[in-house]
């Protein structure tokens, strides 16, 4: 009979913050990449504020992933 090794859930949650955060961050690189021609002195006012919203999302599910990995 194998008996699996007890699970480590320190190291389970230090993985899912580890990937919470990479994911964060690639969402965040894709956002500035998909923006990168919408942002500009001749972008009309109302995609700006479609872009700000965006990108105060991206920066606060980044931010969140920030803090998970740092616990």
């Amino acid at each position: 009979m194998i008996v699996a090794p007890p699970l480590n859930a320190s190291a389970h949650c230090a993985d899912r913050a580890q990937a919470s955060l990479r994911a964060a961050i690639r969402a965040a690189e894709q956002l500035l990449a998909d923006t990168v021609d919408e942002v500009n002195p001749d972008t009309p006012p109302r995609t700006l504020l479609d872009c700000t919203g965006q990108y105060r999302a991206q920066l606060a599910a980044l931010v969140a992933a920030c803090r998970s990995h740092a616990d």
